[in-house]
């Protein structure tokens, strides 16, 4: 430009942010008074759509000590623009977990990897994307008072239990600790009948399992 000339320079390109992945011409129109004292040559840019990010997050799922997890197929996919759904999207990702039926309780993450998935205009996140977790239950042990029987006038019998539901070929010496509370309202001096065994948790603990307790009766016959 010269002798203090000034034009106005607007740049533009097809492209919006519906455009799909690709690349894009950038020109100008050249305006202004002075513009037509001038012959114009553009050198077009070019404007560059790359593929938006799509996290992929696994489902959380949940088992219990002494059984595998269930098979990992759940998954969503977020970040989508534009209105678009799952249906621009085809294959699937690998999920992966460490845990077995052997696997102490606890929250494992699951791993997430882009497998077969594909989309025109979308890569796949698959570092620290899958937040789901395998979440590894206690298993149920059942602590049961065992029935008893006396003569009236007897001493009462002492109070002992049962422990069933190990799994993974753990004992009661290898996975738990403590033991139950047990008592009766039954005395030597009580009528013939039946009468309650109350057991309760008492002092059992075990990091793979948890305790139900099932009460006994005690029998005084004549």
């Amino acid at each position: 430009l010269i002798d203090g000339d000034t034009v106005t320079v607007t740049p533009y390109t097809e492209a919006n942010a519906q455009s799909p992945v690709g690349t894009y011409s950038v020109t100008a129109l050249v305006s202004g008074a002075a513009a037509s004292n001038y012959q114009t040559t553009i050198q077009p840019g070019t404007l560059s759509i790359h593929q938006a990010p799509l996290h992929i997050q696994a489902h959380t799922v949940n088992t219990t000590y002494g059984h595998a997890p269930p098979a990992l197929t759940g998954y969503n996919l977020l970040g989508f623009l534009n209105g678009d759904t799952a249906a621009v999207v085809t294959g699937a990702p690998v999920l992966t977990t460490t845990v077995t039926a052997t696997t102490p309780v606890g929250f494992y993450q699951i791993g997430v990897k882009t497998g077969t998935l594909t989309a025109l205009n979308y890569y796949f996140v698959d570092t620290n994307s899958g937040m789901g977790l395998v979440g590894v239950y206690k298993a149920p042990l059942i602590v049961t008072a065992k029935n008893l029987s006396m003569k009236q006038g007897a001493a009462v019998p002492a109070l002992t239990y049962s422990i069933a539901g190990f799994v993974n070929g753990d004992t009661a010496a290898t996975a738990i600790s403590g033991a139950p509370s047990l008592s009766t309202t039954a005395t030597s001096s009580s009528r013939p009948g039946r009468y309650p065994i109350t057991i309760t948790k008492g002092t059992l603990a075990a990091q793979n399992y948890s305790f139900t307790p099932v009460a006994g009766v005690l029998t005084i016959s004549p």
